[in-house]
């Protein structure tokens, strides 16, 4: 019974992070929230509008019952920052679970396994990953549009001339 709801960030790709490296998770859940905030952009969907005031542990222990625990970050690391925005997926594919949920045909309106193909389609494939990456920056700063667009053209023309060589 709130003013507002609140939604947490879960993922995979933050589970080998330890409690101590609050700077990292907190930049890798950044990454990973700009690349699914791209997708939605890129699709039409709504954005999602996101605090990364402080970083909360959940050590579940059961179905019903979870251990929360909050930590502040104070800091700042812009090479950490960097090196999260280059690589946000950190689990090797055999840990990744198979998206199980229910089929809906492509040209069906209500489809949103849009969202995991592209996840999918930019942990497999450095390029995408790198253009959706670009591309979230854009939203940050107007003068990113302008550095990033040349770089998302020529990613675009390199991984077009490794699959056509």
């Amino acid at each position: 019974m709130s003013e507002h709801e609140e939604f947490y960030f879960i993922s995979i790709h933050l589970d080998n992070i330890l409690e101590e490296e609050g700077l990292r998770a907190l930049y890798r859940s950044k990454a990973l929230l700009q690349m699914l905030n791209c997708i939605l952009l890129l699709t039409g969907d709504f954005i999602l509008d996101y605090v990364l005031d402080n970083t909360a542990y959940v050590e579940i222990t059961d179905r019903w019952s979870e251990n929360w625990r909050r930590k502040a970050i104070y800091s700042t690391s812009r090479e950490l920052e960097y090196e999260e925005l280059q690589a946000p997926f950190q689990t090797p594919p055999n840990q990744l679970k198979k998206y199980t949920g229910q089929a809906i045909a492509e040209d069906d309106p209500k489809r949103r396994n849009y969202i995991v193909d592209f996840i999918d389609c930019a942990y497999k494939d450095d390029y995408v990953r790198e253009v959706l990456t670009l591309f979230s920056l854009t939203k940050n700063d107007t003068l990113f549009i302008l550095i990033n667009t040349s770089k998302i053209i020529e990613t675009i023309e390199m991984g077009t001339a490794a699959l056509h060589p």
